[in-house]
């Protein structure tokens, strides 16, 4: 990656890498150390909090943006809540504004971070897709807009 962040740089394009559960980059620490490693601007995270939930010891929403914070380049939104099913515990998608991320805190951390990268709406939600995008984009504007984003 230190090769393809050169030719990246040299491009001028930028990729990164989700912080998603089962990978190297799975939380904050792993992947801010990988980004260390690598060594170049043009290679960066792609912070999805909805993926950190799933561990029993996550960090919290400020510390995940706090880490990463000048290497973010794009974030993943979703949410979900957790339900319990006798032993286990089940997540169950839902709305960005629904669930246990608190999505206007998240935008506020990474503003006083400078974040200027891409937001995503991820919905992998069942159901009528399009329905929960347009919410989920209502939702966003609307977010962006109260703050000042």
């Amino acid at each position: 990656y230190k090769q393809i962040g050169a030719v990246a740089e040299e491009l001028g394009y930028k990729m990164a890498f989700e912080t998603h559960m089962g990978c190297l980059t799975d939380l904050p620490e792993p992947t801010a150390k990988l980004l260390d490693v690598i060594d170049s601007p043009a290679v960066g995270a792609n912070l999805d909090y909805g993926n950190m939930v799933y561990f029993k010891n996550a960090p919290s929403l400020e510390e995940a943006v706090t880490k990463l914070a000048g290497r973010t380049y794009m974030v993943h939104l979703k949410n979900s809540y957790p339900v319990q099913v006798e032993d286990y515990t089940q997540m169950v998608k839902c709305p960005l504004g629904d669930g246990m991320i608190n999505n206007r805190e998240f935008l506020l951390l990474l503003k006083k971070t400078r974040f200027d990268g891409a937001l995503c709406i991820e919905a992998p939600r069942q159901g009528d897709r399009e329905w929960f995008a347009q919410q989920d984009i209502a939702y966003l504007k609307s977010l962006t807009k109260d703050l000042g984003m």
